[in-house]
This record gives structure tokens, C-alpha cells and sequence, in this order.
């Protein structure tokens, strides 16, 4: 239970320095962790995506369910701005417990470069859905109508 706690109150203090430096109208950070390679000493940098700020809304966390049951999946960059924004419209509860998210970037944390070249992923953010490939940024509408949800049932 303290790990958990211990956790929580990380996280909750990571969102309130993210949305410190909203109000200032500064950037989002990247956040480098460094970590050992595990056949030698060396360390390496891999980076994280900015944190989610905004909370998700009822309607973004049913989206985000069907969502994920339709097996879609989100590809980008821990760099990349308009992914950034992708997850700030669906909100931290949606990008943080639902979205298939995969790292394309060799430097992000969990990379996985190779699938995203496997799938030819065109740019961040695309989407895959029911197999096909949408890239760019979606609206709410959008990705609901892409994957067959219908987004007035939530109020």
C-alpha cells in the first residue's frame, strides 16, 4: 500500500508541475530517465512523453473504451507536439489507462521502432484502426466515426 501511495503522490505531483508550466504558457517537457544497459555499466537516456494534463470527460473515456476494444491503437513520438495534443483532447484517465499508445522513436522510453516500420506508420500522431491507417490528428468526431462509436449516446 505505500509503494502505491508513494506512486500516486508521484504521478499527482508530475501533473502539477505539467500544469504549472501550462499556466506560464511554456512548453511541455519530455522527461529523460536514464537507465543501465544490461550487458554493461553503461547508462542510457530513453524519454517519456509530456504528462497529460487535462482529465478526461465521460465521453472521451467511453470513445477511449471502444476505443480499445476495437483494438485501436495509437503510434507516436515522445517528441512530437501533435501527439501531445491527441492525448490532451482524450485526457490523462483515457491516455494513461486505455490508449494503445507505441513509441516509434528509437530514443523513447519502450521503444517500438521496428513494428512502427513494419507498419509503414506514415507520421505521428496515426492511428490504426480495424486495420487501416489514419494519420494525423483526430477530432473526438472523427476517431468515433472512424471506429464506428457513436459519441451522442454519452452525454
Amino acid at each position: 500500500q505505500t509503494e502505491e501511495r508513494l506512486w500516486r503522490a508521484g504521478k499527482e505531483e508530475e501533473i502539477s508541475r505539467a500544469k504549472e508550466r501550462e499556466e506560464k504558457g511554456e512548453e511541455p517537457l519530455t522527461r529523460p530517465v536514464r537507465l543501465k544497459e544490461e550487458q554493461s555499466d553503461k547508462l542510457q537516456t530513453y524519454f517519456l512523453p509530456p504528462v497529460v494534463t487535462k482529465d478526461s470527460t465521460a465521453q472521451t473515456i467511453a470513445l477511449g473504451k471502444h476505443l480499445q476494444s476495437v483494438g485501436a491503437v495509437m503510434y507516436g513520438a515522445y517528441w512530437c507536439s501533435h501527439c501531445y495534443n491527441q492525448k490532451q483532447l482524450l485526457g490523462r484517465q483515457v491516455a494513461d489507462e486505455t490508449l494503445k499508445y507505441v513509441e516509434c522513436d528509437k530514443k523513447g522510453a519502450y521503444s517500438k521502432r521496428d513494428m512502427c516500420k513494419e507498419k509503414k506508420v506514415p507520421g505521428f500522431p496515426t492511428w490504426e484502426i480495424n486495420g487501416e491507417l489514419f494519420p494525423g490528428e483526430k477530432s473526438l468526431e472523427e476517431l468515433a466515426k472512424i471506429s464506428g462509436f457513436d459519441l451522442s449516446s454519452v452525454k
